[in-house]
């Protein structure tokens, strides 16, 4: 798609403090991926991977097709260079997606024995990546109220080389742990949307101090620790048959992003509502102190919204170097920083674009909206295509839009205009404003037969790139 004709879905910023941390925002922007999952998509509103500023000005976007998710979109490294990391395809279908700084895919990857899904592509310093997938298996279900000879889908936890590809690791989660970690019954797990029965549905892996992985059950309500050589079970924190004695407080449930912050603390997002859509209190970002020996669990921090929030699917939490702490509500919509005292130092919220209603009664839940992680993080984009200009008339007023798709560099804009393309002099300057930024021209300019170009300056004032010319 033409870069003029890209749509990034707005970002509402509502809080906006001077003590936040620096960089840009990471999101999936528009239809989000729970949208697609469970049904209520392709309403026709631009999605995809999305970067914007902090003022909620769009930087870069990737449009995908309106029957396809792009989740799980954020800056990781590879290789020892910076890069964009993200899931696309159709429902838990698809493949990890990883580009350079100028946004050409350099790796397309996804593992052998069934497509990745969209709940987690994790690249590690040993050049693997840590990826979820789903595949349909038989199983007994008769400790949860099912068949003995039924079917569900198994989710896997996949280590894989990056350069070749090869799957290193693929552990599932019915080979490792009994259907009955499962809070839910039978009947409770047929209602749910989506893709088959969720008895040990993962949705998060991330490597834990020891080189170990911190595996997230969401259907069980726990964390698993794994060793990725041999796929043995180290501990379980949560959920039915917790090796930790939980303190007060430590209670979480259908959990998303658990990481550990440092030695001993996990921070997740504590959706507080498990997989068959039964709240058990507000939504919260939860610290927790593990003392392994004593194997014992204990609260640090449980910071809520100001106007509590129920989040049923997706959420993240992000510890930045500052010490605050970057969140995803998932399909509550906001996003937040926080400080390490808990104040909101800069919140948003994205537009809602479906609604699907989960269970029944006074605890139905509206899902299908939010984006399913977001991360703030540093990010310098250099795109090898040109800038490009457009032209509209607002009332009499000729006004230039600026476009260069992920230049993160550009300070100004400054307008050109002659009567050919080697006759042009300067017309109008202006400040970058996202991604289309609208340069209004000198009122009685005329526009009719002349040529015009844009120029990119950055922060000393140096044209960084130009567009071709455009007669008007």
């Amino acid at each position: 798609m033409p870069q003029t004709q890209l749509a990034p879905p707005p970002l509402n910023v509502t809080v906006n403090q001077p003590d936040g941390g620096s960089g840009l925002v990471f999101i999936n922007g528009g239809e989000p991926g729970a949208a697609n999952l469970f049904g209520t998509g392709n309403t026709g509103i631009p999605s995809g991977p999305e970067i914007l500023d902090k003022k909620g000005r769009p930087v870069w976007f990737l449009q995908i097709p309106g029957d396809q998710d792009a989740v799980n979109f954020q800056a990781q490294t590879y290789q020892g260079k910076p890069v964009l990391t993200w899931f696309q395809g159709d429902k838990l279908a698809g493949a990890d997606y990883i580009a350079d700084t100028n946004y050409n895919i350099i790796k397309k990857i996804t593992t052998e024995d069934a497509p990745s899904d969209l709940h987690e592509f994790r690249l590690t310093p040993d050049g693997h990546a840590l990826i979820t997938s789903v595949k349909e298996v038989d199983a007994d279900l008769s400790g949860i109220g099912g068949p003995k000879t039924g079917k569900i889908a198994d989710s896997f936890v996949n280590v894989v080389d990056v350069a070749s590809g090869k799957t290193v690791l693929a552990w599932d989660s019915a080979q490792h742990l009994p259907v009955t970690d499962s809070v839910l019954n039978y009947t409770q797990l047929q209602g749910i949307p989506g893709e088959g029965v969720l008895p040990l549905h993962v949705n998060s892996i991330a490597p834990d101090p020891d080189g170990n992985m911190l595996v997230s059950v969401r259907s069980a309500n726990e964390l698993v620790d794994v060793n990725p050589q041999t796929g043995a079970i180290n501990w379980k924190l949560g959920g039915k048959n917790s090796d930790f004695k939980l303190g007060p407080g430590v209670d979480f449930a259908g959990q998303h992003d658990p990481t550990f912050v440092d030695e001993n603390t996990i921070m997740l997002f504590n959706n507080n509502v498990d997989l068959g859509g039964t709240r058990h209190g507000p939504s919260s970002i939860m610290w927790i102190r593990l003392d392994r020996q004593a194997k014992t669990a204990n609260l640090l921090r449980n910071w809520v919204q100001p106007e509590p929030v129920d989040t049923f699917t997706q959420g993240s939490a992000q510890a930045l170097a500052d010490g605050n702490t970057f969140s995803g509500w998932g399909d509550a919509n906001h996003i937040t920083e926080f400080a390490p005292d808990g104040r909101i130092l800069w919140n948003a919220t994205q537009p809602k674009t479906s609604t699907q209603h989960v269970g029944t009664g006074p605890k139905a839940l509206a899902v299908g909206d939010g984006t399913y992680r977001a991360f703030l993080q540093q990010w310098s984009g250099h795109p090898t295509q040109k800038p490009e200009l457009t032209m509209s008339n607002d009332n009499g007023q000729p006004i230039v839009h600026a476009v260069w798709n992920g230049a993160t560099d550009v300070t100004q804009w400054r307008v050109l205009s002659g009567p050919s393309p080697d006759k042009l002099t300067p017309l109008a300057t202006t400040d970058w404003n996202g991604l289309n930024t609208p340069v209004a021209l000198p009122a009685g300019t005329a526009t009719s037969g002349n040529y015009f170009t844009i120029e990119a300056l950055d922060i000393n004032g140096a044209t960084i790139a130009a567009s071709d010319p455009m007669k008007a």
